[in-house]
């Protein structure tokens, strides 16, 4: 009975020993991979912070003004406010819109007669932020800084780091 106990109290250290050194091995990993997080997060916002400027001096050139959502940092126009109640993520919203950059490109948009639909949960976060601001037969303009669209992602023709405008008409959800 002792020698069982013997045993097995040396296995216990042994796998402790084991444990603790796969930890410590570990240690190193994840201390690299919160500094490249953080590294990450820290290019992430300087470049919200350049968005948001351009998006500022965008404005102030065409003569706009636009309400600023103070907890996601976009800046909006409602052109009309809508019915009352409101999407959420889980809506199906039916809409017509336009696409552009700063510039004027024109990258996306519905054509005259067509409408597009989608669960907004599935559309980019600044859609997702933006959209319930609005009720069905609502308008709005949205000016979203690149992390609200496609951040450092390429879709062609939009550039890495895009701000983003959208014309928006919500037509109607469920």
């Amino acid at each position: 009975m002792k020698q069982k106990y013997l045993v097995y109290s040396i296995l216990v250290l042994l796998t402790s020993f084991s444990i603790t050194g796969c930890i410590g091995n570990n240690d190193d990993e994840y201390q690299k991979y919160l500094e490249e997080q953080a590294a990450h997060q820290q290019k992430v916002y300087q470049q919200f912070l350049t968005d948001s400027l351009l998006i500022v001096d965008y404005l102030e050139a065409n003569d706009s003004i636009a309400a600023f959502d103070s907890i996601y940092g976009i800046f909006y126009n409602i052109l009309k406010p809508g019915s009352e109640a409101h999407p959420n993520l889980y809506s199906s919203i039916t809409f017509q819109y336009k696409g552009t950059l700063l510039d004027g490109t024109v990258f996306d948009e519905t054509a005259d007669s067509t409408t597009a639909q989608f669960m907004l949960g599935n559309l980019i976060s600044g859609w997702q932020v933006g959209i319930p601001k609005i009720g069905a037969g609502g308008k709005i303009i949205l000016y979203l800084p690149s992390v609200y669209g496609y951040g450092e992602t390429v879709m062609d023709p939009i550039p890495a780091n895009s701000v983003l405008i959208f014309d928006i008409d919500l037509l109607s959800f469920y």
